[in-house]
């Protein structure tokens, strides 16, 4: 008897290989709609290839980032993005029009959270080693991911993540998903920024003195 145990193989050796057969077989792909096939293969080699083909059958010789979010109703990376943006302005309707947004979509709102706890997770990574290297995506989105985290302080972000699975845990015993992820999502938005309470500890301090 012999065992054998194989290990995950990583997203960007993957996206390369389904490079390598997009070229062999005369067809033409985005390199963010690979990268995203080769993140819903988790690890597995033969799991990309077979929605790789799926997408093929459905796309044609040409595959698009966008057509794969359509075929396979997966929530887009930009959104991820919106989401930052308006914890940065502050826009507490901003977020109730995305959370409607995700809603009439169709979308599932636990894998939205899941993926918004990795789009929290790239920032920190990003933030904390001043390097992309650890971020499984594109080099578009590797390099936005670097530009972005330099706004947030990696404190802000671990208490985003730590909202993001508390609202994540809520929603699996909740009858009103919408409720709890409209909640969670007004906490983000309105949380304090580390700076803030620094400057208003200081600001304590000067008047005790």
């Amino acid at each position: 008897c012999q065992r054998f145990d194989f290990k995950n193989i990583p997203t960007l050796r993957i996206a390369t290989h389904l490079k390598q057969i997009v070229k062999d077989e005369g067809l033409a792909a985005e390199d963010e709609a690979l990268h995203r096939i080769a993140r819903l293969g988790n690890g597995s080699m033969r799991d990309a290839q077979s929605i790789f083909d799926q997408v093929v059958s459905f796309c044609g010789t040409k595959i698009a980032a966008k057509e794969i979010l359509s075929m396979l109703n997966i929530v887009d990376e930009e959104m991820f993005f919106r989401v930052t943006s308006l914890i940065r302005a502050k826009d507490v309707k901003g977020g109730l029009l995305l959370v409607e947004e995700v809603m009439s979509g169709g979308f599932d709102i636990k894998e939205f959270l899941i993926g918004l706890t990795e789009h929290f997770r790239n920032l920190l990574v990003a933030r904390s080693t001043g390097s992309t290297k650890l971020i499984e995506s594109s080099s578009e989105y590797r390099k936005r991911y670097g530009e972005e985290s330099k706004v947030f302080a990696e404190n802000d972000l671990l208490r985003l993540i730590k909202i993001t699975g508390e609202t994540e845990a809520a929603i699996r015993w909740s009858q009103q998903p919408r409720l709890k992820l409209e909640v969670g999502l007004m906490e983000m938005i309105k949380i304090d920024g580390s700076v803030e309470i620094s400057s208003l500890l200081e600001q304590t301090e000067d008047l005790k003195r």
